[in-house]
């Protein structure tokens, strides 16, 4: 309900052309309080992969609604949020349809990510990670949670993972040049992750 409240009136207040949106528990939640608003010039872009079961890790379900409640414009980044090894990514990422996609996904205005812990009770850990990924794995390798998908430690970086080689999502770096970054996330099994996040500005 608060982040609704927050991205009604900051929408209301700087008129973006642009929103992208992630996928997640509290993205699904906070698309169900937004005031209902009539703004058909806005696009709204899914910025990352996502999964086809259980409406909260639906990439197209989430972006879907949230153009919905605004009456805008809706893009589907259309792809998985794992590729099965680095290598299908860079052959996926190869074709110029994808790679102008996920440029698409961070030439926006605003916006409005949720973050991804590594316990059990990550959406990603019980429903995302690709087959034979163990989370105890990425753990060792220093990981507190994800942005995008991308794996991060406590300093907000990414961590030496093959995971972070096969995601489907932008750059943290080109993630980084949108203008305003919002992070809505909640729960005591977040705190590491947001943490990270806030140490690495990645949140505006």
């Amino acid at each position: 309900r608060a982040a609704a409240m927050f991205l009604d009136r900051l929408i209301q207040a700087s008129e973006p052309a642009s929103l992208g949106v992630g996928w997640g528990a509290t993205l699904r939640e906070t698309v169900h309080h937004m005031v209902p608003a009539n703004a058909p010039d806005i696009k709204v872009r899914s910025m990352m992969g996502g999964l086809t079961r259980g409406s909260e890790i639906n990439t197209f379900e989430i972006v879907r609604r949230f153009a919905k409640v605004m009456n805008a414009e809706c893009h589907y980044l259309a792809a998985p949020i794992y590729a099965d090894s680095p290598d299908s990514r860079d052959a996926i990422l190869a074709q110029p349809f994808f790679d102008s996609l996920l440029a698409e996904a961070t030439a926006v205005d605003m916006s409005i990510l949720s973050v991804g812990d590594v316990s059990p009770e990550s959406l990603q850990v019980r429903y995302g990670l690709p087959t034979g990924t163990d989370v105890s794995e990425l753990i060792a390798a220093g990981a507190v949670g994800d942005l995008l998908g991308r794996y991060l430690n406590h300093a907000g970086h990414e961590v030496d993972h093959p995971l972070n080689r096969q995601v489907i999502s932008p750059s943290i770096s080109q993630y980084q040049k949108i203008p305003t970054r919002i992070i809505a996330s909640g729960g005591d099994h977040k705190k590491e992750i947001l943490k990270s996040c806030l140490i690495a500005r990645l949140a505006t």
